[in-house]
């Protein structure tokens, strides 16, 4: 079976960890269809872990799959015969829904695409998804200092996004994004449950967040890494006594460091 990885590293990791589960509850093999990303401004992210790098080629794809053009006309053609092909087509499945289906933990089809962004798709394979999920690229050294600095105190992880969650109108009005007065009552909240703890602020809008975000405990804002090297903050926020993901989906959970 065949899951078709797309967008960012934490929607690869819930579609890989849906596919390993499946894959152990079917004895079945899986492979990994990369082909989005020859055309999607983001890329692969996952081989920063030991996952088990079984791609697949276009002979493995259905047809349909393998249709792509620079033009945008001709493009938003092949949108619709593959919205159409796959609706015709029993053995690819789109995930239809954002909710939990029991229905779909021993599908048989053949090719799968979506979010699948609950853990009750696999949790009962939780020792094997989270061996996949551990790191197989060492730090670089610079975040390896870091590291360090996060292992000698009561390190408190604060990951603030911002980007598209802003800049883009139909995801703003999705997502929304936390305000100001939400970030300093959590930080308040934190003092006073965790004692002496030190603030490591990560984020896509970092200048924006020293500008606003100031606290009375010693902070860090981590702003080395890039795009490219988003898995060094995943990591670093995975090695800190207490993560606080302000956002929707605490997807760090599913790393083990």
């Amino acid at each position: 079976m065949i899951i078709k990885l797309q967008w960012w590293l934490w929607n690869q990791m819930f579609q890989y960890a849906y596919i390993k589960a499946l894959s152990l509850r079917t004895n079945s093999n899986l492979l990994l269809d990369l082909h989005e990303y020859k055309t999607y401004f983001r890329s692969f992210d996952l081989e920063c872990f030991a996952i088990q790098k079984r791609y697949c080629k276009h002979s493995d794809l259905p047809w349909y799959e393998n249709l792509h053009s620079n033009n945008k006309y001709i493009n938003f053609l092949i949108i619709k015969i593959k919205w159409l092909a796959k609706k015709l087509n029993k053995n690819h499945y789109v995930e239809k829904q954002l909710n939990f289906d029991t229905d779909f933990l021993n599908i048989k089809q053949w090719h799968i695409e979506w979010y699948f962004q609950t853990e009750q798709y696999f949790i009962d394979y939780e020792d094997e998804i989270r061996n996949d999920f551990t790191f197989a690229i060492p730090p670089s050294s610079k975040n390896q200092e870091t590291i360090d600095l996060i292992d000698n105190c009561n390190a408190v992880s604060i990951h603030i996004r911002r980007w598209d969650y802003v800049s883009n109108t139909s995801t703003n009005s999705y997502h929304g994004v936390c305000s100001l007065d939400y970030y300093h009552k959590a930080i308040k909240i934190i003092t006073e449950k965790v004692n002496n703890p030190v603030f490591f602020f990560f984020s896509d809008d970092m200048d924006r967040v020293k500008e606003n975000l100031k606290v009375n405990q010693e902070s860090h804002y981590v702003d080395r890494n890039d795009a490219e090297t988003n898995y060094e903050d995943m990591r670093l926020m995975n090695n800190s006594n207490l993560f606080s993901n302000l956002r929707r989906f605490n997807y760090f959970s599913l790393c083990r460091s």
